[in-house]
């Protein structure tokens, strides 16, 4: 049975805003070891088979994408203020005098293979343009003769050949796993560190040392705030960011001794709180990024919803016109029909891999807002649809498109995300939009959105079961 009502307010329509950032440099590093683009370049041969040469062309752009992440000197190579930076497939991080830094692209698929034979070139599509977002760590209050000092050389050279005036080149650059910004605050240094998959940083305060003279911004950000268990999450235009709450540690006697810490935010500006400690020794503040991670494909993605179970996996909603968003073995649906189409994708704890993807869709344009889950892991999303063959189910409550603009929908995904335990309709003949969802102890979904049908089903004993004019009005089923 389904209850609804409408509210006599209309409801608040949801902004999104998307950020396009302009790159400070893009470059490509060329090992002189196993590993080095060189010898995968010319492990690209003139085969007969062309299925035989894109299998290898593949294999390059893989490797690529697996390269290990050092830190290179800037000589001239980029702007100026860069002062070192690190490279991988799809994102950047630029260390400048006064901050770091994180640059990211997507939508060029063919990125890497540009590095193959000049054959490839005449393949990619110019028109296609790259979409960025840049996120800077910009620091107050620090000294201005602080240092960036390289430690830690790697084995490995990187050239830059770039242009036809050899003056130019940069050859034999010498790469890094660890860069720190020595003395950045009297008595602390920052040190940002590689373990060749990613980056991490820390501070270091010196005994005396005033570790609340540590502030910075961070720049691009749509939003900052603490959650719960003391975690900085940074809202940014493609996802969000976690920075999990600091471990603060010192050495004494040889072994780490924990301290009490967190994170502050006042006037946008991040920073430490400590609790009681020995002034008299180092103080190490030690902040790690659980994960980040991109979902999508070489089109348009946003996600807009997220919920997590009692193990930590992630469930993801939100909708795509990628036709190869990464779908994954079993899914409800590995296809992508037309233009819009709802993914849900469920990822480790870790955010490392899929566990689910699946689209979920008809032939028209359809969007997914809401999700929630029960305690065996069932996904309950919503959202709407202008699909008339959107995916319903045998007993449903309405297995039939309203008409009008769209419908919203209510569905519910089994643990695998390879099928749907129930889908229905909800709506009347105008449109209607479905924008969250919850549930109660016995698994009951209750539904909210807006509407603009007037005969959009209602409940007897409903707290108003009649449209109230103007254009939308919200509901709860």
């Amino acid at each position: 049975m389904i209850t609804s009502y409408f509210f006599k307010n209309s409801f608040v329509h949801k902004n999104f805003a998307f950020l396009v950032a302009v790159l400070l440099g893009l470059s490509f590093l060329i090992f002189s070891n196993s590993t080095k683009l060189s010898n995968l370049t010319n492990s690209v041969s003139p085969l007969s088979s062309k299925t035989t040469i894109e299998a290898e062309k593949e294999k390059a752009i893989k490797a690529y994408g697996k390269l290990p992440i050092y830190f290179v000197p800037n000589k001239g190579q980029l702007n100026s203020k860069v002062k070192y930076y690190a490279a991988g497939a799809g994102y950047s991080f630029y260390l400048t005098q006064d901050g770091v830094t994180y640059s990211f692209t997507k939508n060029n698929p063919n990125d890497a293979k540009n590095l193959l034979t000049p054959e490839t070139n005449k393949d990619i599509d110019k028109s296609k343009k790259i979409e960025g977002y840049a996120l800077k760590i910009k620091f107050l209050g620090t000294n201005q003769n602080t240092i960036l000092e390289s430690q830690k050389e790697q084995k490995g050279k990187v050239n830059y050949l770039i242009g036809n005036d050899s003056k130019k080149w940069q050859t034999n650059l010498s790469i890094f796993s660890q860069i720190t910004y020595k003395n950045l605050y009297s008595g602390i240094d920052l040190t940002y560190k590689s373990d060749q998959k990613k980056i991490k940083y820390e501070f270091t305060v010196s005994p005396k040392a005033n570790y609340k003279e540590v502030k910075f911004l961070y720049k691009g950000a749509n939003s900052l705030r603490l959650d719960k268990k003391g975690n900085l999450l940074i809202n940014t235009p493609w996802g969000k960011l976690k920075d999990e709450k600091p471990y603060v540690y010192q050495l004494v006697n040889g072994e780490k001794v924990s301290v009490d810490a967190g994170f502050t935010i006042k006037d946008d500006a991040v920073g430490f709180s400590l609790g009681n400690y020995n002034p008299n020794l180092p103080l190490v503040i030690d902040p790690g990024l659980l994960y980040s991670t991109f979902l999508g494909g070489s089109d348009i993605d946003y996600g807009f919803g997220i919920a997590l179970d009692v193990l930590g996996n992630a469930y993801v909603i939100g909708n795509t016109q990628s036709s190869n968003f990464p779908t994954t073995v079993g899914a409800f649906d590995a296809t992508h029909d037309y233009g819009c189409n709802i993914f849900v994708t469920k990822l480790n704890p870790q955010g490392s891999d899929l566990l689910y993807s699946t689209f979920l869709g008809g032939s028209d344009i359809d969007y997914g807002f809401g999700i929630t889950l029960d305690a065996s892991d069932n996904a309950y999303v919503t959202g709407y649809t202008s699909s008339s063959n959107f995916p319903t189910t045998a007993g449903a409550f309405d297995a039939t498109h309203n008409g009008g603009y769209d419908d919203a929908f209510v569905a519910k995904l089994n643990p695998q995300g390879s099928g749907l335990l129930y889908s229905t309709f909800l709506g009347g003949s105008s449109g209607d939009y479905g924008w969250d969802i919850t549930l109660d102890a016995s698994d009951n979904a209750y539904v909210t959105g807006y509407t603009s049908s007037s005969n959009f089903p209602t409940t007897a004993g409903a707290f108003d079961a009649t449209h109230n004019g103007g254009y939308d009005d919200a509901f709860v089923a």
